[in-house]
C-alpha cells in the first residue's frame, strides 16, 4: 500500500484508464463517467476494490453515485485518502 501523501491525481486517471480500458489521454477530468467507454458497475467494483488494496480507503457506493464527472470523483478519492491520513 502506497502512503496517502504519494498519491496524485494522474495515478488515478492512470487507474482509470487500466480499469476502463481507454488510453489515458483520452480520459478527461471534465468528461462525464457515464460516457466513459467501458464505465459499468463491474468498473465501479473494480476501482473501489484497487482504492482498498493500493491505498487502504474505501468509497461508498453513494459517493461514486454522487461522482457525475470523472474530476469530482478524483476529488472525492484525494478527499477519502486525506481522511484515512488523519
Amino acid at each position: 500500500m502506497q502512503p496517502a501523501a504519494a498519491v496524485n491525481p494522474e495515478e488515478l486517471l492512470a487507474l482509470l484508464s487500466e480499469i476502463t480500458g481507454n488510453p489515458r489521454d483520452s480520459i478527461r477530468g471534465d468528461g462525464l463517467l457515464t460516457e466513459l467507454p467501458g464505465w459499468d458497475s463491474l468498473a465501479i467494483l473494480e476501482v473501489m476494490v484497487r482504492l482498498d488494496e493500493t491505498y487502504g480507503v474505501m468509497l461508498s457506493p453513494d459517493s461514486f453515485e454522487s461522482c457525475t464527472r470523472v474530476d469530482e470523483l478524483i476529488q472525492s478519492v484525494m478527499h477519502e485518502i486525506g481522511a484515512a491520513r488523519q
